[in-house]
This record gives C-alpha cells, sequence and structure tokens, in this order.
C-alpha cells in the first residue's frame, strides 16, 4: 500500500488508496415499498444498486467499517458510507441511491445519521440533491458545512416533486476536514402531527425474540413490518386489549415496524433475534 504523507500547518495527515466496492456487478434494482433504509450493512439487498459520480476529480465514496480520521465505528451496525476528503482542492463526488419509486408515497421524507468534523479550521462539505429521473437536473435540498464530529441526526427532510424514478445523492466535497460518514438512511412517508405522534408509545422487548409487546396511550389497530429494502414481510390486526404480536416467523435481523391508529401510523425500528 502506498503512503502519502501531507504536511499542513505542522500537523500531518495521510492520503491512503481508496477500495471501493464494486458496484456495478449487480443488476440495479428500484426501491417500491416503503419506509425504505439503507444501513449499508453486507446484508442489504440494495447496496450494490448505489453509484458514483464524480463532479470534480475522482475522489470516491467507499463502505468502510472504521472511518478513517477519526477511526469511528458505524452509526448501527458494522458499516457506514465514508467519503475521505484528505485535499484542499474541493474534488466533489455524488453518492447516489438506488431508484425510489415515490409516485404513490405521500409526502416523502429523507432521514440520515452523518459526522463532518472540523480539522484544526478545515470542513468539508455535505451536500444532498434529488432527481426525478437519470436525465434530469439535480436539485440541491440541503448543506451540511459545520463542525460535526459526532452521530448526529440529519432531521426531516422533505423531497419534492416525488416520481417514479427518483434518486438522491449525498455529495462530499473535500477541503481536508476529518472524514465525512453516513449511516442509516431512510425514505418514508410523513407522519401528521397529531395526537398518535405526540402519543407515548413504547415497544418491548428490543431486541425481541418471539412476542413484541406495546404501550400506548392511545389504541393500536394494526402493525406492518418491513424489512431494510423496504419489503412488507409481514401484517398483523392487533387485539387492542393485549396490544402485542408475535414476530416468531420473521429470521432474525433489522426490521422497521409500521405501527397503526385508526387515523395515523408512527414507524420505529426492532432488532428481531433467534435467542
Amino acid at each position: 500500500m502506498i503512503l502519502k504523507l501531507l504536511f499542513k500547518t505542522g500537523r500531518l495527515k495521510l492520503t491512503l488508496p481508496i477500495f471501493l466496492i464494486l458496484f456495478s456487478t449487480l443488476k440495479a434494482q428500484t426501491i417500491s415499498s416503503f419506509p425504505w433504509t439503507e444501513d449499508f450493512e453486507t446484508t442489504s439487498l440494495s447496496v450494490s444498486s448505489w453509484t458514483q459520480i464524480n463532479e470534480v476529480g475522482n475522489m470516491n465514496w467507499d463502505i468502510v467499517e472504521l472511518s478513517y480520521s477519526p477511526q469511528v465505528p458505524a452509526y448501527e451496525g458494522s458499516r457506514m458510507a465514508h467519503f475521505i476528503a484528505t485535499s484542499f482542492s474541493g474534488l466533489r463526488t455524488k453518492f447516489v441511491s438506488p431508484v425510489l419509486n415515490l409516485s404513490a408515497v405521500s409526502n416523502p421524507t429523507l432521514q440520515f445519521h452523518y459526522r463532518n468534523g472540523n480539522w484544526g479550521g478545515d470542513q468539508n462539505v455535505l451536500r444532498i440533491f434529488y432527481r426525478t429521473s437519470s436525465s434530469a437536473t439535480w436539485t440541491q435540498l440541503q448543506i451540511f458545512n459545520s463542525d460535526v464530529p459526532n452521530w448526529t441526526s440529519s432531521g426531516t427532510i422533505s423531497l419534492p416533486n416525488p416520481s417514479e424514478a427518483y434518486q438522491i445523492a449525498f455529495e462530499g466535497e473535500a477541503f481536508y476536514g476529518y472524514s465525512i460518514t453516513v449511516d442509516q438512511i431512510v425514505v418514508s412517508s410523513t407522519l401528521g402531527v397529531n395526537s398518535f405522534e405526540l402519543a407515548s408509545i413504547k415497544a418491548y422487548p428490543n431486541p425481541v425474540k418471539d412476542i413484541l409487546k406495546f404501550e400506548s396511550s392511545i389504541a393500536i389497530s394494526s402493525i406492518e413490518v418491513y424489512n431494510y429494502l423496504g419489503q412488507k414481510v409481514l401484517d398483523k390486526v392487533l387485539d387492542t386489549t393485549q396490544n402485542q404480536a408475535d414476530l416468531s416467523i420473521l429470521s432474525s435481523g433489522n426490521y422497521l415496524i409500521k405501527v397503526k391508529s385508526e387515523n395515523a401510523e408512527k414507524t420505529f425500528k426492532i432488532v428481531k433475534t433467534d435467542f
């Protein structure tokens, strides 16, 4: 491995060759079930459909278990998207999502967790873009260009102009700050701010082996369970006198549960285990 030593104002930084995952070896797919989560784990069925667009230079995103500088693990699980950004020259690359069919999604939104730390006054830039088709112009949604050294939620970002060939891009721009990292990307529909959204609700135990129980200040009528590809794997009407669901038929792994009342819904994450 070739190491290039760079000196800057008395600080030593290393530029390492980036080992990329080859995304083009598998057929690209369209995500059509929501909520959809990308966690970049080896079990993700959509991770191979991410692509890269080099806007300036050829500094690419990669998928790693530890960020280069500083060495920090993923927000959840063991892998994350990573832009090493050891350059002053403003190299820019978009990390582009699989195609998302949002044509039937009401008020779609994006959330994720990220880090973008300042290194001695140097700050990289993370921008979020969308386009409605592969031939459409990219439109910027948000910019993150302040010092965020620890894992932080992006908050809820509305996705305008939903289409059947929608894509999101995470663009890193290199100005020699600490590595940009992104994890746990979730695209879903907007949840209304109403009594259900504000209600106290708990699900336990989590991780769960068989029976998942709910505590809620209002009645829960049903649940839907989605894997991290956004595919619905379970749909249950609940006995409102017990507020629990048998999940024993599910394989071990991470899932999103959409909990519904008569006129509202709320989504959260669970871990299913076999022991």
